[in-house]
């Protein structure tokens, strides 16, 4: 007889802890291992578990139409298209009828056990409703926290309210050394802090300059609306982009900050570097303004100059350049691109070879060849 699969809640205290992305990459794992998962979305009314997926077209039907019987597991479960074995179960979009009881989400997840190998239940952040349908039938939970002291008096004031659940684990997410001992503090003080068993540290990935095509004042905006909120950024932009009224004061909000374009704005350059070595990621438009097709304008080798002088990769990024009212916007985002360079700086001629390379790329990723 196949032993029951496992219900394992991920939780956390407040947002911004990586928590959702973290339920998406371990089911993801655990599905091209060949086991059969379920990850279930417990956020109602603020789901984006299907947006981690890349399900957010796919998903009709949600947990509480299967724990009320209004349709079958195996209709609302939407298998990923590229991932065998990997199953979402989407939260509702809003809150709808009777809400579902603990003993309907206690008999969904008995049903999910004879089906999967695994359940992840994404809890949202928080100690409300939806905390409570993760864990109250969880055979184990997995409480994700960053180091920073907010974030680990939160997962300490959650740990208190999994008294039903035996098995409780810690994730470290987005670890940064310099962060430790800024907050002169060590995994050790995370664990007594929180009063878990450490389960696993997951590091910070390392600060990017992203370079992208340009087609459009509102680029900035629809890639910043399309990544999650905790996402450490900053964009440089042209200063005309910053006058424009209503625009303008979206962009500073989103964390653009200007440069003058036509003449050598050495502020605006050392405030890209300082962001990269802060640990910033940086979004720029090497192209310097708004073009529609490669070659049109000339590409600027100082983001090739700022990236080798920050230490960081160049990573390729292409905006569709066909935008209509209301309808989605494909951003696509390429592999890093490590400079080529020589000595300790490089040469100009180099900064240059590097941006183009990098533009190259990135219209590549459209299906768009550069001359």
């Amino acid at each position: 007889m196949t032993s029951p699969g496992q219900c394992i809640a991920v939780a956390s205290g407040k947002g911004g802890t990586g928590k959702t992305s973290f339920t998406a990459g371990v089911g993801a794992a655990l599905a091209l291992s060949g086991r059969r998962v379920l990850c279930l979305d417990c956020d109602i009314g603020l789901r984006n578990l299907d947006l981690a997926l890349g399900l957010s077209d796919r998903t009709l039907m949600d947990f509480s139409d299967v724990a009320q019987n209004r349709c079958s597991l195996e209709l609302a479960a939407v298998e990923h298209p590229k991932i065998p074995g990997l199953f979402l179960l989407t939260a509702p979009a809003r809150p709808h009828g009777r809400p579902v009881t603990e003993i309907q989400m206690a008999d969904l997840l008995r049903e999910v056990r004879r089906r999967f190998d695994f359940c992840l239940l994404d809890a949202p952040a928080g100690l409300g409703r939806g905390f409570q349908l993760a864990t109250c039938a969880a055979d184990r939970c997995v409480v994700v926290t960053t180091a920073d002291a907010s974030s680990l008096r939160d997962a300490q004031r959650t740990v208190e309210e999994l008294y039903r659940i035996r098995q409780v684990h810690l994730v470290m997410n987005r670890i940064q050394p310099k962060l430790l001992r800024q907050l002169r503090t060590t995994i050790d003080d995370a664990m007594d802090t929180a009063g878990l068993p450490l389960l696993g540290v997951v590091p910070e990935d390392p600060q990017v300059m992203l370079c992208a095509n340009h087609s459009s004042a509102w680029d900035p905006i629809l890639f910043v609306a399309a990544i999650w909120t905790g996402y450490p950024l900053r964009i440089m932009a042209k200063k005309q982009l910053l006058r424009i009224p209503i625009l303008g004061s979206i962009l500073k909000a989103i964390g653009v900050f200007a440069v003058d374009r036509g003449n050598s704005d050495i502020l605006a350059v050392k405030t890209a570097i300082q962001s990269l070595k802060q640990g910033w990621n940086l979004l720029i438009f090497p192209e310097g303004t708004r073009v529609k097709n490669p070659g049109q304008a000339e590409v600027k080798g100082g983001a090739a100059m700022m990236a080798i002088r920050s230490g960081v990769d160049m990573v390729p990024m292409f905006i569709d350049t066909k935008k209509r009212l209301f309808r989605r916007v494909r951003i696509i985002i390429g592999r890093p691109y490590s400079p080529v360079y020589t000595g300790r700086k490089g040469t100009a001629e180099e900064y240059q070879a590097n941006a183009d390379e990098i533009m190259r790329r990135a219209y590549a990723l459209g299906g768009i060849t550069c001359r």
